[in-house]
């Protein structure tokens, strides 16, 4: 589905013109109809790294009188971006995002008493028992005299559940001084966002022009995108729906239709900053975007009650249709920041106030106070924000119709006739979608930055929304079936290179500095894939790193060691009751983890490691394996993904033991179960997808244990060692009622130093890891072998291939894994290696 939470290009609210900087976030935060949207990172200073990992979550929305049981809205965000400057003072941007999301969106607005969430009700050992609602927009309703519904008329949500997804976006940008007595800067970017069903492109061109002696800059910017929607329908509204408005758009598919659209999106903008005096600033500009094209949301729908053409109406008959919005916007939106320093309290307040308005009716503003507090080398700054909106002209929460939505009648000939509504009689355009009525939200925030002098920049920050019809300027409308919460919460590392290689300098002069002499062990290069091995730390030291590992799974099936056939598969990977349909054809997964370290004496190193897990799998029918039944959950040969915060790893290193010739370390950590462990397919055709496979979930679901054991030993330019470690689960179920098996890990390696720049490392490694104990509590579809516990763990021998580089100060190190030999337990997708990436700082 596309992502209610999209940070760049939520098409309900405008343009996805991607300005930089300030402008950025105020026209966004403008445009996106949606307040407390994450926005792109400002632009990153030349010579720097940024990483930042982010999470937006939703509250519960009310349903009046159906607890839906669907789980919020929730969103995991990674972004990566850097700068440098280039030949002839050229800067270079490149910034790389994902998104993963999954959880309950509004597909409709409808009267309460028309039933639209539907009680699901299911057999249990009570008997029978509710278990959550699905959406269905049709049916009857009863209706007064004066066309209101008879019963509740309280306008409620229709909630429709969302797979997980993932949005991927690269961008890349230049900009380039120009010679001139002013100080001039053109600037140039492209970039794309790819979804599953969304695919945007687009480019930016714009110049900066420095007067009064720098302290006035005009700026001007222009930008074109073009947007690609190929929507699969709401499987379980589809047979419900009315889109007879996008009949020449529509493909026929299975398991449902697929909508096309596209739009495109031009703006321009200007701008000037202006520093007032020595202490104050200010940075006022306007844009104006005009949008055509496809401009819907191919996921909303509205409910209409066709009231027939009678004087006194008994009941109506309730239908969904397809939103209909026009096919042009034109929005024109004004902003300004002022930001003042305070030198009696080394404070900064900053003021920003933003004002769009549209050709849709829809006129907006927000206001947002700041305060940076520096309090020596922490920034601490708190945040109020308030949003008001108009409604576009064309939001109902549902629709009235005097006509019948089919007659039929007998002709002269004793045939019967059916004559369907005429779209005459309903509006030309018409959306239910909440985030296009008027409505109010306030916010507060705080976010915590801490500068290091090596420049080291670590940030974190928390921020709480709530939306309510009642926080509007102009006073509620639309009652209060539209309000929830929500709230964010994101960290972030910046590093300055520049610091880092002016430091590396220093220490190659004067010969001291945290790798000098390399005279404690866990100070060498390592393989990459390697972790625990940093101990040794001067005291007081810090130590980041950012490590990255993606590992595939293709080709055949495996039984212990030998290929299994389908018919294998299919009648002894599963069970009688739940016979194999589908088998992994392919499986990638990708994980990415802050390393934070923090070296409390010259023994101890205190580590934190949080990480972001993304994994793809694409399924295959299995040759003569028996079809699903009436109404079971099927993939149908689909790939699915999943992704979010994993797992955080909290731990100790200790060295035990260094002299000049080898060294022990030993490391004990916990890992906090922080990753998902419920995520769920949508309900597909009213019947239930259930939870996703246990190797797509987000972490363990208990308290690990983990602990490892390293020798190294350095003999002129070669360097070896071996480590062993593992993971015990503390627990003897997690929250889904299974526990993932325990792990034993075994590494031995040498490493071969070419110059004090680069080294080549060879590893081996064996591994051993337990089946899963016990089995999902909730429903699972359970249609192949990775949906079953016994096929999970086994020993794995790979070898690993790798080099080191040191960096200015820095380390990097790439490791590929070849797998050597593989017994797994059960039926379970063949390994083809893995590439793991590691960088590390110390200051």
């Amino acid at each position: 589905m596309l992502s209610e939470a999209r940070a760049h290009d939520i098409r309900l609210g405008g343009s996805p013109l991607n300005f930089s900087g300030r402008s950025l976030q105020a026209l966004t935060a403008a445009a996106l109809l949606l307040p407390g949207v994450v926005t792109p990172l400002h632009a990153a200073e030349p010579g720097t790294l940024n990483v930042q990992v982010s999470r937006y979550e939703e509250g519960r929305r009310d349903l009046f009188d159906v607890d839906s049981r669907l789980a919020p809205l929730r969103a995991d965000s990674l972004h990566l971006s850097g700068a440098m400057l280039l030949r002839n003072g050229i800067r270079a941007n490149v910034a790389l995002s994902q998104d993963t999301w999954s959880g309950a969106t509004p597909v409709a607005v409808a009267p309460l008493a028309a039933n639209g969430n539907r009680p699901i009700l299911r057999n249990s050992s009570r008997g029978l028992v509710f278990a959550g609602a699905s959406p269905i927009v049709n049916g009857r309703i009863a209706l007064t005299e004066d066309f209101t519904p008879a019963g509740d008329a309280r306008a409620v949500q229709v909630m429709s559940s969302a797979s997980p997804e993932l949005r991927r976006q690269a961008d890349v940008g230049f900009e380039f001084p120009v010679d001139s007595p002013h100080a001039r800067t053109l600037t140039a970017s492209a970039g794309i966002s790819d979804e599953p069903d969304y695919r945007s492109r687009y480019g930016r061109l714009g110049a900066r022009i420095g007067l009064n002696d720098n302290l006035t800059t005009l700026s001007a910017n222009t930008a074109f995108t073009r947007s690609d929607t190929h929507a699969r329908l709401d499987a379980d509204l589809q047979p419900y729906v009315t889109r007879n408005a996008y009949a020449e758009q529509l493909e026929r598919g299975s398991p449902s239709d697929l909508l096309r659209g596209e739009r495109r999106d031009r703006g321009v903008e200007i701008g000037v900053t202006q520093v007032l005096d020595a202490v104050s600033v200010l940075d006022a500009g306007i844009a104006l975007n005009r949008a055509s094209g496809f401009m819907e949301n191919p996921y909303k729908v509205v409910t209409v009650v066709f009231a027939g053409n009678a004087a006194t109406p008994a009941s109506g008959d309730v239908r969904a249709f397809l939103e209909q919005r026009p096919d042009e916007r034109r929005q024109l939106t004004f902003r300004a920041h002022y930001a003042r320093h305070f030198a009696a309290s080394d404070a900064t307040l900053q003021l920003d106030y933003v004002h769009s308005r549209d050709d849709w009716g829809i006129a907006t503003h927000s206001v947002e106070l700041g305060w940076a507090q520096t309090l020596g080398a922490w920034t601490v700054t708190p945040r109020l924000r308030y949003y008001t909106q108009g409604a576009a002209d064309f939001h109902v929460p549902w629709l009235l119709s005097r006509q019948n939505f089919r007659s039929i009648s007998i002709d002269e000939n004793g045939e019967p006739q059916v004559t369907p509504y005429s779209a005459a009689l309903l509006p030309a355009h018409f959306s239910s979608d909440h985030r296009l009525a008027s409505f109010g939200s306030a916010s507060a925030g705080l976010t915590l930055q801490r500068r290091f002098a090596v420049g080291l920049v670590v940030e974190g920050g928390v921020e709480y929304y709530t939306r309510a019809d009642g926080l509007h300027a102009g006073g509620g409308e639309n009652g209060t079936y539209a309000d929830f919460d929500f709230a964010m919460a994101n960290i972030a590392l910046t590093l300055d290179l520049g610091a880092a290689a002016r430091r590396a300098r220093r220490e190659a002069t004067d010969g001291h500095g945290a790798h000098a002499g390399h005279a404690s062990h866990g100070k060498h290069p390592v393989p990459a894939g390697l972790m625990f091995t940093h101990a040794g730390q001067a005291r007081g030291s810090f130590m980041t790193g950012y490590r990255a590992s993606h590992q595939r799974q293709y080709g055949a099936l495996l039984h212990g060691t030998q290929s299994a056939s389908d018919d294998d598969v299919a009648t002894a990977a599963c069970n009688a009751t739940a016979p194999c349909r589908m088998a992994p054809a392919r499986m990638t997964m990708t994980m990415h983890m802050l390393d934070l370290m923090y070296a409390v004496n010259d023994t101890t190193t205190l580590m934190l490691m949080p990480q972001y897990m993304t994994m793809d799998m694409r399924l295959r029918r299995l040759a003569g394996a028996p079809m699903p039944q009436p109404g079971a959950h099927d993939h149908d040969g689909r790939s699915h993904t999943a992704g979010g915060l994993g797992d955080t790893l909290v731990a100790g290193l200790f060295t035990l033991h260094a002299s000049a010739t080898h060294g022990w370390q030993a490391s004990l950590g916990v890992s906090v179960p922080t990753g998902s462990i419920s995520r769920e397919y949508r309900r597909t055709f009213q019947a239930d997808g259930g939870l996703v496979h246990y190797d797509m979930q987000g972490g363990s679901g208990t308290w690990d244990l983990v602990p490892s054991l390293t020798w190294q030993a350095t003999r002129g330019s070669w360097h070896s060692g071996v480590q062993v470690g593992g993971i015990r689960r503390l627990q003897s179920r997690n929250a889904s009622g299974y526990r993932l098996g325990d792990q034993l890990q075994l590494s031995a390696w040498t490493l071969r130093t070419l110059n004090r720049y680069a080294s080549l490392s060879l590893r081996a490694q064996w591994q051993r890891r337990g089946a899963i104990d016990g089995a999902f509590d909730a429903y699972n579809a359970a249609i192949g072998p990775m949906d079953f516990p016994d096929n999970h763990g086994g020993d794995f021998i790979d070898v690993g291939f790798g080099l080191n580089l040191a960096l200015g100060g820095s380390g990097l190190a790439l490791e590929w894994f070849a797998p050597v030999d593989e017994d797994v337990n059960g039926f379970q997708l063949e390994r083809h290696g893995a590439l793991a990436v590691t960088w590390h700082y110390s200051y």
